[in-house]
């Protein structure tokens, strides 16, 4: 069938071939997809990959180590604070009240808050 048969024909027919061609569109489509996958599936297995990890499978989560807060409310030893990402609200509270951040260090097992101060160092600090 060509363009100007198309075009000559009526709308009901027009809408009916329209759901003809849509069905044979995803026949198509799936079978050229399974096709696909199946030839992919081989060539996983002649590299010895695992197919499933390399298209199926869900990405493996980063798990991370917990953040050691730094900062501890004085009033409320629930509320603390890594020093990472906005101050929480107590923190902002504290500080609009003038107290200081400072203030708010938690001290290490050997009782000194300046090693809580200054965080990581760069390499070549120390010369």
């Amino acid at each position: 069938m060509n363009v100007a048969e198309v075009k000559a024909l009526a709308l009901p027919k027009l809408i009916e071939l329209q759901h003809v061609v849509a069905e044979a569109i995803a026949e198509k489509q799936a079978l050229a997809r399974d096709t696909f996958l199946d030839e992919m599936r081989e060539k996983a297995q002649a590299l010895g990959l695992d197919f499933a990890s390399l298209v199926g499978g869900k990405a493996a989560k980063r798990t991370r180590k917990p953040v050691v807060p730094k900062y501890r409310d004085t009033e409320n030893a629930a509320n603390v604070w890594a020093g990472r990402g906005k101050q929480p609200k107590w923190l902002v509270e504290a500080l609009a009240h003038g107290r200081k951040l400072e203030d708010f260090l938690i001290a290490t097992d050997d009782g000194d808050t300046t090693k809580a101060k200054r965080g990581r160092r760069k390499a070549g600090a120390d010369a």
